[in-house]
C-alpha cells in the first residue's frame, strides 16, 4: 500500500506490534540503549517514561509552554543543539 502510494516499502521494513506501547518498546530497545539520551516532552505519559528508563536511556524532558500548553520550540531548539538525543519522544 505505501509503494502504491509512492513510499517504496520492503516487507522486511513492516514491524506489527500488539499496540503503542510495543512498538515504542521496541524503537527504545533498538534505537536508544543504556546510556542513551531520549528527549521527552513534560508533562508526559508516566508509563512510556518508565518503559524508557527500563532501558536505561537516560530522558532529557522539556518542559511544555506556559500558558497555552504547547511545544517550547526555543527549548526544544537548545535540547537537540546541546544534547544531541538519539531520540524524540512527542504526542
Amino acid at each position: 500500500r505505501y509503494t502504491a502510494q509512492g513510499i517504496p516499502t520492503m516487507p522486511e521494513q513492516i514491524m506489527v506490534t500488539t499496540g503503542a506501547m510495543g512498538a515504542i518498546d521496541a524503537i527504545c530497545h533498538l534505537f536508544a540503549g543504556r546510556g542513551e539520551r531520549i528527549a521527552v516532552e513534560s508533562p508526559s505519559y508516566a508509563n512510556i517514561l518508565q518503559l524508557m528508563r527500563e532501558t536505561g536511556a537516560r530522558l532529557l524532558p522539556v518542559a511544555m509552554e506556559e500558558g497555552l500548553g504547547g511545544w517550547d520550540m526555543n527549548r526544544w531548539r537548545q535540547v537537540l543543539r546541546d544534547s544531541a538525543p538519539r531520540l524524540a519522544y512527542v504526542v
